[in-house]
Parts: C-alpha cells; structure tokens; sequence
C-alpha cells in the first residue's frame, strides 16, 4: 500500500481524536418521572464511563471522513500478475503431427492459459486457451511448408501489440535472440520416412521408380504401387535408395504407398495421373546416346500430331526446345535449387557431387527475362522461359542415375503442358472451386495429396498432388531453460474509490 501525498495522513489525528471522544465522552445521567407525584427528584445516580457503541448515523459519519482523507493522500495497492503471452503454433504438417504427440512439449505448459494464434492464421485476433492439450488436438494443418519470415511477421506483430512474452512451437530452426521470444523445437528426434519422389513410364513396358527417404530405425517396409505389393530394405537413416515396380499396366492414375510406422502419415503416399497425348521429341544436332534413348522411349506413345519439342544445342526461335551444352568448367560451390516442376523429385546433392568430379560445366547465355533454377557461385546451371529449357552442364555426368532420367522427364513433361498434359504430379495447393477429390480418404490437411477431378464440356480432367518426403529434424540449438511465466508489478490507484465511498 503507497501514497501519493503521504501528508494528507496528519488529517488522522483529529479524525482519531473525534473517533475517541465518541466511544468515551458522556454526559451525566438523572433518572426523572414522566409524572409529578413528589417535589423532589433523585439526582443521586453516578456517571457511568467506558466504550459504548454510537448510532449508525455517527459510525458513517466517521467511515465518510476517513474516506476522504485516504483519497486526498493518493492511496494506491501493487499487485503481481503474469504478463500476457501469446503462443504462436506452426500449422506446417512438417511442425503440428509432434506438436500434438510431444507430450513434452505439452507439459511445458501445463495449468497456463494463453493467447493463441497460429500460422498460417485463420483470424488476425488471437483465441483465448487454457487447456493446450485440446487446442492443439482440433487444430488441422493447413500448409505443406510455413516459411520463416511468416512466423518472424507474427512474433514481431504480437510483441507491439502489447503482448510481454512469445511462445512458438515449430519444428524449423528460428534465428531470433529477443528474450521475451521462446522457441520449443521437438524434444527428441522424429523419426519420419517418405516418398520422396514418384515416376511412372508405360514403354518399353509399364514400370515405377519410387525414391524413398528413410530417417527412422527401421529397416524394412511395405510399399506398393496400386496393386503390386513388396517388402523392401529400407536405405540407411538420412539416406534415399531408389526402387523399380514393373507394373501390369498403367491406370488413369497409380498411387504408390509406404507402409510404416512412423511421425508423419502425409508424405508416406505418392499419386501421379495421367493425362492426354506427349508431343514427340525431335534431335536438332548431335546428342548423347544416352539422351538418345531416352528420346526413343519417350517417342513411342508420343502424339505426333501435336508439335514437337527439339533437344539440341540449336534450337529454332519460337519452338518448345531443351537447350544442352558440353560443360568445359568446375562447379564454382554448392548448388542452389528453385523449386520448379523442372527441378522436383531429382538428388540435387548427389547431381552436384558427380559435376565436382568432372569437368561439366559451361558458360551461360542466361538473361535477364529467363528464370534460373539452379545456378552454383554464379554459375547457371538449369533455366528456362516460356517454350525453352537451358541445361548449362554435361548430362553425361550424372547418364547412369535415375536423376538422368527424371531431369529429361520434368523437362519435356513442362515443355508438353503448352498443349496437353502427362503422366505428372504437383505440390499440394489449395484448389478452387469445381475439383473434388476422388479415391482414398484425405489426410487432416486442408492442402490435401491425392487425386483431384474437375468435370467440364469437355470431360473430365484430373490433377495429383504429391507431398514430397518431410525431413525434419532435432534442432542443433542448445536447449533454453524451462519456460516460466513473468510475473510483473501492477499499481492500482483507490482514490477514486475512496472518494466515491464517502459520498456514498
């Protein structure tokens, strides 16, 4: 308890002295008739002294000035309260699965209550919670990947928003050193296995290469691709290894499935479809033997009534055309890749692995209006515009990969969507309206993999969204101290209230 004008309180030594002079001040008593049937009266009676209670009217009388002298000397209390934290939840289906089974991370946080906000957010004003356990159960996720600048955007929002500490829950690393910010990575390490890219070819015979990514203990799974089912030996943790299916046929669209007990159920299914005619490849110059007979493989279902892509080191203005080179430098550093249906589902460690040891890289003709896909220290060494793919190293480094194959792949299937599409897969994305999803049941994910089909005039069309392996892992941070709520020092002023009291 504090005062603002502490001499205000001399005021209580006449308060207490009429307080006294209430309780103990008293006249002499005399007994009398109310009739007169004597002359004389008993006056003889002592005067009683001790504490005896007023009126009512006296004891507010008195309660009304002691009021009015707290109020005039500012009384004012201090109380401690916790701060207002606000708890941010990444919703990346990389990030919310071990929140909700982290009961580690739970416990954190047990008996609080919150301001809850996620990213991406579904509303801008953060959801009161006292029961996390709950909160994080009914949350779905709602993107494949949150990038960092969008969970910085939000602590950065709450903090001048009033709010004294942030919580954030994400399974990526965060570089922020602001110590009102606590970052709650995973606990342990997530054991997590994928499929990590997913091709299907129909000549010379039907057959799918499934790459998939093992970060668990395990070493053996079920995977299957439609109704082809094998038990595999998974690779070494935090390494890929590639399988061949040979199929009975190719369906509209095939789904291949790992079985396995691991963190994440969205990246263990892979789905491409097919769609429409191939246009035909066509040599325009001397090309390898090994892009050669990727060439006859392609041409053999191709339509060759649809215009063809050239592949060469002369392509014709105004043509769809895969540009090669014959690499005469070394790779400058480590490789840096744009994600692009060019570049997908392709070991781009490995590819840059075997360019170190050759000699395979050449100058680029790259300007300003082309999009660069891969380049290394400056170097170019995958772009594109509109109707021509620049491939600036030797293919014949990386001819006895499966890399080789899906690079070519991604390439004419980009180059042939001008006109119709082919047997491909995509990034899960928000569709609009119009697409529904057919076949199997959809994940908890608002972005959800699978196949997805749009009747029109002209019949049906299908598209099918693949969510690449999710390899995440235990940050390399030293662990912060528990989390505890701050506690901070209110001052709450009663002189108004005071004041409003002996008026009362």
């Amino acid at each position: 308890m504090t005062f603002a004008a502490p001499i205000y309180l001399l005021l209580l030594v006449p308060w207490i002295g009429a307080l006294v002079w209430v309780l103990l001040g008293r006249a002499d008593f005399a007994r009398v008739s109310t009739t007169q049937f004597w002359d004389k009266t008993d006056t003889t009676s002592t005067t009683r002294r001790g504490i005896r209670n007023p009126p009512l009217a006296m004891w507010l009388l008195l309660a009304s000035a002691l009021l009015v002298i707290l109020s005039a000397t500012g009384l004012s209390i201090s109380r401690t309260t916790p701060t207002r934290t606000l708890l941010i939840v990444d919703r990346s289906i990389a990030s919310l699965p071990w929140a909700i089974a982290d009961s580690s991370t739970r416990s954190k946080f047990a008996d609080q209550t919150f301001d809850l906000r996620t990213v991406p957010a579904t509303t801008e004003a953060p959801v009161e919670v006292s029961k996390l356990t709950n909160s994080l159960r009914s949350l779905r996720a709602t993107a494949t990947r949150v990038d960092a600048d969008s969970i910085k955007s939000a602590i950065e929002s709450a903090l001048t928003k009033g709010h004294q500490q942030v919580i954030v829950i994400t399974a990526q690393p965060l570089e922020i050193t602001d110590n009102r910010v606590w970052i709650v990575h995973p606990s342990q390490q997530i054991d997590n296995a994928g499929i990590a890219a997913f091709a299907v070819v129909q000549s010379p015979s039907p057959q799918a290469m499934v790459r998939i990514w093992n970060d668990t203990p395990m070493d053996k799974a079920e995977l299957s691709v439609d109704k082809v089912k094998q038990t595999i030996e998974l690779p070494p943790r935090g390494q890929t290894r590639d399988y061949f299916i040979d199929l009975p046929y190719v369906t509209r669209w095939t789904i291949a499935r790992l079985t396995i007990d691991d963190a994440i159920d969205a990246d263990n299914v892979a789905y491409v479809v097919q769609e429409g005619s191939r246009p035909r490849v066509e040599a325009i110059s001397a090309i390898p033997d090994s892009v050669a007979r990727i060439i006859a493989i392609h041409n053999q279902d191709a339509d060759a009534s649809l215009p063809p892509i050239t592949i060469g080191d002369r392509p014709k203005v105004g043509q769809p055309a895969i540009i090669l080179t014959q690499g005469e430098n070394k790779l400058a550093g480590a490789l840096q890749v744009q994600d692009h249906p060019v570049t997908r589902g392709i070991d781009w460690p490995a590819v840059a692995s075997r360019l170190v040891e050759k000699t395979s890289v050449t100058g680029s003709p790259i300007s300003a209006a082309d999009l660069v896909w891969i380049n290394s220290g400056g170097q170019v060494l995958l772009a594109g515009r509109r109707e021509q793919v620049w491939i600036g190293f030797d293919l014949r480094a990386i001819e006895s990969t499966p890399d080789f194959v899906l690079l070519l792949s991604n390439a004419i299937d980009w180059l042939g969507k001008r006109g119709q599409s082919v047997i491909q897969s995509e990034l899960p994305r928000v569709l609009e309206s119009g697409w529904v999803r057919v076949g199997d049941d959809p994940l908890p994910i608002d972005a959800a993999p699978g196949v997805y089909q749009r009747d029109e005039k002209g019949g049906a069309f299908h598209v099918a969204m693949t969510l690449p392996a999710i390899r995440p892992t235990k940050s390399a941070e030293s662990p912060a101290p528990a989390w505890q709520p701050s506690l901070v020092n209110r001052t709450v002023s009663l002189s108004l209230w005071a004041l409003i009291g002996a008026i009362g």
